[in-house]
């Protein structure tokens, strides 16, 4: 059985003093943070693993984010420079 999508939604998180949370299987980013890209690796590496705790969860992103090529990286970072935040038009 396959599971639901996960679902990123960039959005300035400033009200809620965060610059990414997840519920369930939906992602919010800030992508005015300094480091979306990074952000959105530690809430997907969260919800691969519920039980584990914050420090755990953060070493992992550090190894992760250093297995990433060159062009994955280049690829997380294109995908926030393009990024509109909600009610920009074109």
């Amino acid at each position: 059985m396959k599971r639901p999508a996960i679902r990123v939604i960039l959005k300035p998180l400033g009200r809620d003093g965060a610059y990414a949370m997840q519920r369930q299987r939906t992602i919010w980013v800030d992508p005015r943070s300094r480091h979306p890209h990074h952000y959105l690796l530690h809430e997907l590496i969260h919800l691969e693993n519920p039980s584990w705790s914050e420090t755990a969860v953060r070493r992992e992103t550090a190894r992760r984010w250093k297995k990433l090529s060159w062009r994955e990286k280049a690829e997380l970072l294109r995908m926030f420079g393009r990024a509109k935040i909600g009610g920009d038009e074109e």
